[in-house]
């Protein structure tokens, strides 16, 4: 009782409409979904430990450019809607990516075109502009 306590392990955390920034820290490398939505992030960083994460919700955030996601190979759903993206660039690294929500965004809409008509394509535009 005494003794050194185990900190709990989370697979779900939301921190929905929280005004984080960029202030996360010392996330449970365990996690398997994180919500970040509506919190005034303007870079992606700080999530390298998370490589079990399969979900991540940054909508409604500020971010410009994705980037800080290549240690996450093992995520599955990325939503990145309400940002101001402009470009589709560093997501080479996740393999396992099967859901990339990006609605209400600057996207060129060629780009958007382009994906609507070869939603295959994402992985490999990603790959072009690094």
């Amino acid at each position: 009782m005494y003794g050194k306590q185990k900190q709990p392990c989370f697979f779900v955390l939301i921190f929905d409409k929280n005004n984080l920034g960029q202030k996360l820290r010392n996330v449970d490398n365990k996690l398997k979904i994180l919500n970040l939505a509506r919190n005034k992030i303007s870079v992606i960083h700080g999530l390298d430990s998370l490589s079990c994460l399969n979900e991540l919700d940054l909508q409604g955030n500020l971010i410009d450019e994705i980037k800080g996601l290549d240690t996450l190979t093992n995520l599955k759903e990325l939503y990145l809607e309400g940002n101001f993206i402009r470009y589709i660039t560093n997501l080479h690294n996740q393999t396992q990516l099967s859901k990339l929500e990006l609605d209400e965004n600057p996207l060129p809409i060629e780009l958007i075109e382009e994906l609507r008509n070869n939603p295959q394509k994402g992985s490999e535009l990603s790959k072009k502009t690094r």
